[in-house]
């Protein structure tokens, strides 16, 4: 495995995927996380936003560096679920970390992360502009968490073998929420 630390502005230089880590002036790591686009997720970073998590962004506002775990490793998603596993007592990451996400309102049972959409934000963007779609987004951001997460599942399972194995990174990375979700909700 690669490893390297390395600041904000030489993260946002790099070109391929990447796994790494959030660590803090004392080297302590405080999140893990996975990215296709690395430019794009590092001046998220830099410019203070943290894609919903309130406790990432109080932590990157206080400073850090990045900790490369792998470039364009084999199997992304399991080697970025594989470190939340291993650090998941000392890091701020909501999703993966038990930490409900009743905690987030922008972390819901079906969102996967930035950059991943689930099944019906999919499906529109492949059939048209989202403008296009006012009144479906409309009806479906008033169904409460039980409903939307049945909605999007039931998307999913409708969708031809292609598109499903598209959104395979959506379903491995929601699957648990979504089932916890639905059965407890």
């Amino acid at each position: 495995m690669t490893k390297r630390i390395m600041s904000i502005n030489d993260a946002i230089r790099i070109r391929e995927p990447v796994v790494y880590g959030l660590i803090n002036d004392d080297n302590e790591l405080f999140y893990v996380g996975r990215t296709g686009n690395p430019q794009k997720r590092f001046a998220h970073y830099k410019n203070g936003r943290a894609h919903g998590n309130a406790e990432l962004e109080s932590r990157i506002k206080g400073g850090f560096n990045v900790f490369i775990f792998a470039y364009s490793p084999a199997d992304i998603n399991k080697l970025e679920q594989d470190l939340i596993a291993a650090n998941a007592d000392s890091i701020v990451n909501v999703i993966g970390c038990g930490i409900s996400f009743e905690n987030n309102r922008k972390v819901k049972p079906w969102f996967a992360g930035s950059g991943v959409k689930c099944p019906s934000d999919y499906l529109m963007h492949s059939f048209g502009r989202k403008s296009d779609f006012k009144e479906v987004i409309r009806l479906r951001d008033k169904l409460s968490d039980v409903d939307r997460s049945a909605y999007e599942v039931g998307v999913y399972k409708d969708m031809h073998k292609i598109q499903q194995s598209r959104m395979a990174q959506w379903f491995e990375s929601c699957r648990d929420r979504l089932l916890w979700c639905m059965e407890h909700g």
